[in-house]
């Protein structure tokens, strides 16, 4: 199975991006549809795996997170190619402290992080574009700074197909208030 952690938003942040995607520069790409941020990615883990995970995530206590969005921006290849397209979010100390507590767990039970964690929202994954001309609509995007409590946790397992991604929930975590 190939695992990972996030934290969902809400019907109201999800809409929103939603309307984002009609806005978005011409270019060859993949949309998302499922809005959330990936706390630690996991990788390939088999049932006996998952099962530890499961019970490592249900030892994690948390308070619900205010996060804002706060800009537009891109992630690039090596070669510099745009390849990913993202709302980034605030960075409270709440979400720190989460995504360590994770990071932590997850690495007594041998998983490592493969990048150093960036909060952010993929809106879509670019196959080919007009890279400056991509940009330079982009940034006329007026991005609206809005605000959600996050009070959950989810071990997801994402399936591939001809079709695209989709996400299996394994276990949900609420938070403790």
């Amino acid at each position: 199975m190939r695992l990972f952690i996030a934290l969902p938003f809400s019907g109201q942040i999800q809409s929103y991006l939603e309307s984002l995607l009609t806005k978005l520069p011409e270019a060859k790409m993949n949309l998302n549809h499922h809005f959330h941020i990936t706390l630690q990615f996991l990788g390939d883990a088999s049932v006996e795996q998952t099962q530890e995970i499961q019970q490592a995530l249900k030892q994690i206590a948390f308070s619900k997170i205010k996060l804002k969005l706060t800009e537009i921006g891109v992630f690039k290849s090596h070669r510099g190619f745009i390849k990913v397209v993202w709302v980034g979010v605030t960075f409270p100390e709440e979400l720190k402290k989460l995504q360590k507590d994770i990071e932590n767990s997850m690495k007594q039970l041998g998983f490592k992080s493969d990048k150093p964690f960036s909060p952010h929202l993929t809106l879509a994954r670019i196959k080919f574009a007009d890279d400056k001309v991509f940009e330079q609509q982009l940034k006329k995007i007026n991005l609206d700074k809005l605000e959600d409590a996050v009070s959950k946790i989810i071990l997801f397992e994402s399936i591939f197909s001809p079709y695209g991604v989709s996400y299996n929930e394994l276990l949900t975590i609420q938070a403790h208030d």
